[in-house]
């Protein structure tokens, strides 16, 4: 039985988080390996380890190099589309429906002994889906793919999935100090979803 009283601590929630993002890498990857095709992608991250290695070498200006870096980053996130969908679907049936039908835990959370309640009312699937769309990336995850597949500048999509990136990983980073430092213990994405993470 949770116990309300008793908010979840910083490193509880940051060990569960840990526990489930490798997890969901495991399956994600196990998933994705048949539609990949491993020697382009190891080609293009090789052109990109060249290019870097030109740069600093000082054998490419600047502009050079952002503009070989944007469009092998572009290359790679396309041939990278299958897993990003796969990544979307694993997270929303992980976080969202594993965790509905688990009370408010995932295998993370199991282990650390905590589990998220509403503080309105039962806890829902809404609710879980606007938990995880913000924290656990799943909307920066849909856009990319989206820009991905109607943007064919990849100086634009870079700027764009950059930026992206950057309010994603602020988000994380503004909830991580939220939950350490306040007395509610609460991410953006609890005050957003009216949850709490508790001891059970």
């Amino acid at each position: 039985m949770a116990d309300k009283s008793k908010k979840a601590s910083f490193t509880q929630r940051l060990v569960a988080y840990l526990i489930d993002i490798i997890l969901i890498s495991f399956i994600v990857s196990l998933i994705s390996l048949p539609f990949i095709d491993q020697d382009s992608i190891n080609n293009l991250n090789e052109d990109s380890k060249n290019i870097a290695t030109k740069y600093l070498a000082q054998e490419i200006d600047t502009k050079a190099y952002l503009d070989e870096f944007s469009s092998l980053s572009y290359q790679l996130d396309r041939q990278e589309g299958v897993v990003i969908l796969i990544t979307i679907f694993v997270s929303i049936v992980y976080f969202v429906l594993y965790q509905f039908y688990k009370s408010g835990q995932t295998i993370g959370k199991k282990i650390m002994k905590i589990k998220v309640i509403s503080e309105e009312d039962t806890l829902s699937i809404n609710t879980l889906v606007i938990r995880s769309v913000i924290i656990n990336s799943i909307f920066y995850q849909i856009v990319r793919v989206a820009l991905v597949s109607f943007i064919n500048n990849s100086v634009d999509y870079m700027s764009i999935k950059f930026a992206l990136e950057g309010i994603q990983n602020l988000i994380i980073i503004v909830s991580a100090l939220m939950i350490l430092y306040s007395k509610n213990k609460k991410g953006i994405h609890d005050i957003i979803a009216k949850t709490s993470v508790v001891n059970i």
